[in-house]
C-alpha cells in the first residue's frame, strides 16, 4: 500500500503502469530509493518553493527580459529545419521565427503533437510516442489554525484509498498530504494520483471537495470539515501539460529511452525526461536545460565553453542523429 502511493504522488502512475527498469533508471539518478520518495534532508520531497514554483519562471523571466525577446501565445505547431542549417518555427497564430538553433523542453507528449519538418527519426517517434503522462490533482486546504499540530499530528498522510467506495471510484482520493503553512496562514497540501486521479477527475468540483474532506476527516478528525477555503487543481486540464507531473515511458521500450534527449540536426532537447540526474523531478529539468544550452554554445559559440562545461557536456551528451 504504501508503494502504491508512493508511485501515485511521485509519477502519477499505478506500479502496474512502469517497469523495473525505468524505476531504477529513476531511483539511481535520485541516489537511491529513499531519496526518491522521502521528504529528508537530501531527499526529493525536503523543499517546497515560497510562493509556488511559478515564481521561478516570473523571476528569470524578469532578469532576462531587457536581453531577450519573450513571446507568449505562440503555441508551437511546426518546426522547419532547412537546407541552410536554419529552422523556422511557425506558431498556431501565424508567427514565424527563424533562428540557427531550437531547444525544446516540452513534455514528450506534447512534442510528439508538433509537426517536425523533416519527420523525426523512427527512435526519436518512437521515444515520443511511447510516453505517457502521469496524473496528479492538487489540493490546498486552509484552515483558521493548525488543529493537528494541536492534536500531535505532523500534517502527513499517506493513503493508497482504502476499501472501494463506489462503483467507479476504487477508493478515497488522496494519496498524501503535507503541513504548508507559513507564517500567514495554516494549510495542508495534498494529491490525488494515478487512477484515482483519472477516476475522481470525472466527478463534480463539488463531490470531489466533499471526498477531499471526508477523507481528512476520516484520517485526521472532524476538525478538517473547519476549512476556510479548499483549491483543486487538475494539470490535466492544462492543454500543454495535460497531467502531472512527469511522462512514464510504456513497459517494454525502456531500449529508446535515451533518445529523448538526442540532438537531431539543429534541435536540441531539454526537460526532465531528458535528464540523466532526478529524472521527473525540478532538478533533473535544470539539468537538462543546462546540458541542452551547452549543445547550443558548443554549435554557436564554443570558445565561450569553460574545461568545466566542456567535461560536464562530454559527461550527458548523447550521439546527435542526423536529419533524415
Amino acid at each position: 500500500d504504501v508503494l502504491t502511493a508512493a508511485f501515485r504522488c511521485t509519477f502519477g502512475v499505478e506500479t502496474s503502469q512502469m517497469s523495473m527498469l525505468y524505476l531504477l533508471t529513476v531511483c539511481k539518478s535520485a541516489g537511491g530509493m529513499e531519496k526518491l520518495f522521502e521528504s529528508t534532508e537530501g531527499a526529493g520531497q525536503e523543499f517546497t518553493v515560497e510562493n509556488g514554483t511559478a515564481s521561478i519562471v516570473d523571476s528569470l523571466a524578469k532578469d532576462i527580459e531587457k536581453d531577450v525577446n519573450i513571446l507568449l501565445d505562440q503555441a508551437v505547431n511546426t518546426v522547419e529545419q532547412n537546407d541552410d542549417g536554419s529552422v523556422c518555427i511557425l506558431s498556431g497564430a501565424g508567427r514565424i521565427i527563424r533562428c540557427r538553433r531550437v531547444i525544446v523542453c516540452i513534455p514528450p507528449t506534447q512534442q510528439s503533437k508538433i509537426i517536425w519538418a523533416p519527420a523525426m527519426p523512427s527512435m526519436k517517434k518512437f521515444a515520443m510516442q511511447s510516453s505517457q503522462m502521469g496524473l496528479l490533482i492538487k489540493f490546498l486546504a486552509v484552515y483558521p489554525k493548525p488543529y493537528w499540530k494541536e492534536l500531535g499530528y505532523s500534517g502527513e498522510l499517506v493513503s493508497s484509498g482504502g476499501s472501494p467506495i463506489s462503483l467507479d471510484c476504487e477508493g478515497n482520493p488522496i494519496c498524501i498530504t503535507f503541513d504548508d503553512s507559513d507564517e500567514n496562514e495554516f494549510a495542508l497540501v495534498g494529491f490525488i494520483g494515478g487512477k484515482l486521479a483519472v477516476q475522481w477527475a470525472e466527478k463534480s468540483q463539488k463531490l470531489l471537495e466533499n471526498a477531499i474532506l471526508d477523507h481528512l476527516a476520516e484520517c485526521f478528525g472532524s476538525w478538517a470539515y473547519k476549512n476556510k477555503s479548499l483549491t483543486v487543481k487538475n494539470w490535466a486540464d492544462e492543454p500543454f501539460i495535460e497531467g502531472s507531473p512527469v511522462c512514464v515511458p510504456h513497459i517494454g521500450t525502456m531500449h529508446a529511452f535515451t533518445a529523448l534527449r538526442t540532438p537531431i540536426g539543429n534541435i536540441h532537447f531539454g526537460g526532465t525526461e531528458a535528464a540523466t540526474a532526478w529524472i521527473g523531478y525540478m532538478e533533473g529539468a535544470v539539468q537538462s536545460g543546462i546540458r541542452a544550452a551547452l549543445e547550443v554554445l558548443q554549435h554557436i559559440k564554443p570558445q565561450s565553453l569553460s574545461p568545466a562545461e566542456l567535461r560536464e557536456l562530454q559527461k550527458h551528451c548523447v550521439k546527435p542523429s542526423h536529419i533524415p
